[in-house]
């Protein structure tokens, strides 16, 4: 069967060839986030998630970036000209700056099981956005309960979604799985926040932990199942579901005192 476990130079249960330590100072590795999740080996764990960031030009720029702190020292390789990355007129923290990032990369099968959410579930099916997509394919995204698919997401009227949907992955500093606090809050790339839930064993030690949005709930809390990934910008957490942040409502969406999300429903621990 499929392993869960990613690889760096991955067979399907191979651990990853960035060995993850179980300290605090995980030493950095020797590719990007952006090398690693695209290696061809690794399709079986992120072919998923390199489309998505391959669709995002802003997104693949940030996890590729390799002018890093590495032993007290910026690592300019091959570093591009750089341009301000702007995303809804903010930059994208870390892009040139020599800072670590933390991602949670979701599998193969957290996407799967994301695309087939309701998408009335996720959006606002009245956002213009959404009804010029729905419109276009001649089909009513709230009567036929349209569920979300890859298509609309690299759509020209999804990209702002997977842009706001990627950057709930990344936290613009570095976080080993021992700092990741249980029932502490995380301020996202995109703006928005998770939190690290925890279950704990019959000694009340930590067993599991979670980085959940909050549109995340008991059923799809991402759990993670890989930790300390070493990247050369970064650590990566290897997750089973996606985060569901809260997503910005357009501006120019239409009745806007309708809720973008339903309430908040974040998993807590025992």
């Amino acid at each position: 069967t499929q392993s869960e476990e990613p690889s760096e130079n991955p067979t399907q249960s191979e651990e990853p060839s960035e060995t993850p330590t179980q300290n605090n100072d995980v030493n950095p590795g020797s590719r990007t986030f952006a090398a690693i999740i695209c290696d061809p080996k690794n399709a079986s764990t992120w072919a998923a998630l390199c489309a998505a960031i391959q669709a995002d030009p802003a997104v693949f720029a940030l996890l590729n970036d390799l002018s890093f702190n590495v032993n007290g020292e910026i690592l300019p390789i091959n570093i591009p000209p750089r341009l301000a990355i702007n995303v809804g007129g903010r930059k994208l923290q870390g892009v040139g700056s020599g800072q670590r990032l933390t991602m949670f990369a979701p599998n193969n099968q957290a996407f799967e099981k994301f695309y087939q959410m309701p998408f009335n579930q996720l959006f606002n099916t009245k956002a213009p956005e959404v009804v010029s997509y729905f419109n276009n394919l001649d089909i009513d995204v709230v009567s036929d309960s349209a569920i979300v698919s890859a298509d609309f997401f690299v759509s020209a009227n999804g990209k702002r979604f997977l842009n706001e949907l990627l950057l709930g992955h990344i936290i613009p500093r570095q976080r080993t799985d021992s700092h990741l606090v249980c029932q502490s809050l995380s301020s996202m790339q995109n703006g928005k926040f998770t939190m690290t839930t925890c279950d704990h064993n019959s000694n009340n030690d930590t067993n599991r932990k979670f980085q959940v949005g909050v549109k995340n709930t008991e059923r799809n809390a991402p759990k993670i199942i890989q930790k300390d990934v070493a990247a050369i910008n970064g650590i990566i957490h290897v997750v089973n579901n996606v985060i569901i942040t809260e997503l910005e409502v357009p501006s120019n969406a239409i009745q806007l005192d309708e809720s973008f999300f339903s309430p908040p429903d974040v998993i807590a621990a025992p």
